[in-house]
């Protein structure tokens, strides 16, 4: 059995003491005790020590940013937050029971979980959980299609940022048709080597990217293979792959140090090939293991910090108090604690689960931290949630290869289209004391800023940018 560790930690309000003070008796008179002010808790179901863990530490920076501003004003309907986690390590079955009745046994109002396996909807339905609200980050198809079987027992599962069925589409566009056409660039072969965990999220991925070439009459699959998700080695995959030497090689998992130790094994005898990371390029554990050895080496991810007024001071913050990068995780989840935060205050009642819910989903949020360049928009119109309508519970039917529907900024139209889900080249710059990657293709456009934030974009803290593609080292 994998180890399980719990941490706790608690965020307390200023409590006002109300002092009764009454006619001096015999013997003397007590003041009244300050009155004892129960929080409301919540727990994070996050995998802090597993392969994923750098990505969750980001995410619980934002929680905890989050519980100290709405402390600070007083709390939710008088009462503070108080903070919980369960490290559920690398998602194991096992780890999600004993995270939920922890949970359950310590009196939480919410859930907040990361994406990794369908067991963390599972193991949280209505039922399990006596229908407290389970919130998680990122989705994808069978997410969804779980949650929409059965919406009588999975009412109380709220999935924010579809990434899944942006990512493949993105990746298919930037790498046969922007990169080709934007930057000149010939591929030696336009043949394609795909490598991807065994997460639901991952193959999803993989399943949208194959669908896309298979219908590209010039790309061609020769290689396709899944592994177990927390894998690092790639021995066995590596010897087929340089067999047949492909021109783009796409490895897709949630992981920066699973990711860099197939980089790492990859650079001892390159191919000529583009490889393409789908997670972890922008995280510290990559990072800190290539280092510049990761020059050429190209993935999806977010930016270190939106161009926006609102993120680069939230940025800021951040490094300030951590002395490292705020990426997404970190904004994300401090806005989806406080539209709970609002939703509690709205409905008047932290038990009234049902309307929490249907709060959350049915209002439009516009926290101007979120990493994406958009306002969270949630209802019938809404993006960045599970694709399903919240309103009459109904699933959207996907399509594959995915159609965006209308989006301000054309957040799902694929690279150059204003999105910044951005395809980015590894190479060094510096903001304050890390090194961060520099984008490869652009971040909002200054029309869709002046839309939607009012004021062009900054790019401060993102100091460089604008430099050209350039051909990996290890081509011959």
């Amino acid at each position: 059995m994998k180890k399980r560790r719990f941490l706790r930690f608690i965020i307390p309000i200023s409590l006002v003491a109300v002092l009764v003070v009454g006619i001096p008796l015999m013997g003397g008179c007590r003041p009244a005790p300050p009155e004892v002010v129960e929080p409301i808790k919540f727990l994070l179901v996050f995998p802090y020590s597993g392969l994923f863990g750098p990505s969750a530490w980001g995410a619980d920076r934002g929680a905890v940013l989050a519980v100290e501003d709405i402390n600070a004003r007083g709390g939710v309907l008088g009462r503070p937050l108080e903070l919980l986690r369960f490290d559920v390590v690398n998602w194991e079955l096992e780890n999600l029971v004993a995270a939920r009745e922890y949970g359950l046994a310590n009196g939480v109002d919410m859930f907040e979980t990361y994406f990794g396996v369908v067991g963390l909807i599972e193991e949280f339905d209505a039922n399990k959980v006596d229908g407290i609200p389970c919130l998680q980050w990122h989705t994808t198809e069978p997410f969804a299609e779980l949650i929409a079987s059965d919406l009588d027992k999975y009412w109380n599962q709220v999935s924010f940022d579809d990434t899944g069925r942006l990512y493949g589409i993105n990746a298919y566009l930037g790498y046969t048709k922007w990169l080709p056409e934007v930057y000149g660039y010939e591929y030696p072969s336009k043949t394609v080597a795909i490598l991807s965990s065994d997460l639901a999220y991952s193959l999803d991925i993989a399943a949208r990217f194959r669908a896309l070439i298979a219908d590209d009459p010039e790309w061609e699959e020769v290689y396709y293979s899944e592994f177990p998700f927390a894998g690092t080695e790639f021995g066995v995959q590596l010897t087929e792959i340089r067999e047949l030497d492909p021109g783009l090689i796409m490895f897709i998992e949630v992981s920066g140090a699973g990711s860099a130790a197939f980089v790492l094994q990859f650079l001892t005898d390159p191919t000529n090939s583009i490889i393409h990371i789908q997670w972890g390029i922008g995280e510290a554990d990559f990072n800190k293991a290539l280092g510049r050895d990761a020059h050429g080496v190209m993935g999806q991810g977010q930016p270190v910090a939106n161009p926006t007024k609102e993120h680069a001071e939230f940025a800021r913050r951040v490094h300030e108090r951590w002395l490292v990068a705020s990426h997404a995780g970190e904004p994300a989840h401090y806005d989806y604690i406080s539209l709970w935060a609002e939703a509690i205050e709205a409905v008047g009642d932290v038990k009234a689960y049902r309307e929490i819910i249907d709060y959350i989903v049915n209002t439009p949020y516009t926290g101007k931290q979120t990493p994406y360049g958009v306002p969270f928009t949630f209802g019938p119109d809404g993006s960045n949630v599970s694709p399903y309508s919240h309103n009459d519970r109904v699933m959207v039917p996907l399509l594959v290869p995915y159609a965006p529907e209308p989006h301000p900024g054309d957040y799902a139209a694929g690279p150059g289209a204003g999105n910044n889900l951005h395809l980015v080249q590894a190479k060094w710059t510096s903001w304050g004391s890390w090194p961060v990657p520099l984008f490869i293709n652009g971040l909002p456009t200054e029309e869709y800023m002046q839309t939607f934030y009012g004021y062009p974009p900054q790019t401060e803290p993102i100091v460089e940018i604008g430099w050209e593609f350039e051909v990996p080292p290890w081509f011959k």
